[in-house]
């Protein structure tokens, strides 16, 4: 290995060791800013709650615990929302599902969060917005749907959805597929076809959406 190659290598660790430090202790990074978020310019890495966005954040919680569907959640916020503002551009499924599940709305900071092997999460700097209870009743419901679509698609499930749904951060159609999990279960799913480079979700369960 060359010097400026082994260089550049050194500098990529002391970066990522960097910034799971800062991720420990429940500084925000480099990345999109959740919606209803702003950076603080006063303290760097901090978050501050941003009213007018936090508003509509809650208004999609309240209404997927009503409405028990990301599909009519996201239709009637996007009928209210869609275009407001250039965080708004594009309110898709997978926005409302990445909204859902996301902990910083409770104020928990997760690293590795796509990696479950990995997965740590840490008290965060900034306030949460959302009401913890209603945050783990979404969950409960998110989790209540896929049992219920899983019941009724154990031998065969229509992806008709498929090529209609995309990545709300590249705009790539995802695809329906299915896997087993280690204990030989049958999922079912839109994903991309290989990892979003721009850090969006990559695979949404279909019996969410």
């Amino acid at each position: 290995m060359v010097f400026g190659e082994f260089e550049r290598e050194m500098t990529a660790q002391r970066t990522a060791v960097n910034a799971y430090e800062r991720s420990k202790r429940g500084l925000a990074n480099g990345g999109l800013v959740p919606l209803g978020y702003r950076r603080d310019k006063e303290k760097k890495r901090y978050l501050i709650v941003y009213e007018k966005e936090a508003l509509i954040v809650k208004e999609i919680f309240n209404t997927y615990v009503k409405e028990k569907s990301i599909k009519k959640t996201m239709d009637i916020i996007k009928e209210k929302y869609e275009g407001i503002n250039s965080r708004l551009k594009r309110i898709t499924r997978s926005r409302i599902y990445s909204i859902l599940t996301n902990k910083a709305y409770i104020g928990i900071r997760e690293i590795y969060k796509k990696d479950r092997d990995r997965t740590e999460e840490v008290k965060a700097v900034w306030d949460g917005i959302v009401d913890e209870k209603i945050f783990m009743e979404v969950g409960e419901l998110l989790k209540l749907n896929r049992l219920r679509f899983h019941a009724a698609n154990t031998k065969c499930f229509n992806y008709v959805l498929s090529g209609l749904i995309r990545c709300e951060k590249c705009g790539e159609k995802l695809q329906g597929k299915s896997a087993y999990s280690s204990v030989k279960k049958k999922h079912y799913y839109y994903s991309h076809k290989n990892t979003c480079k721009n850090g969006g979700i990559n695979r949404i369960d279909a019996g969410t959406v």
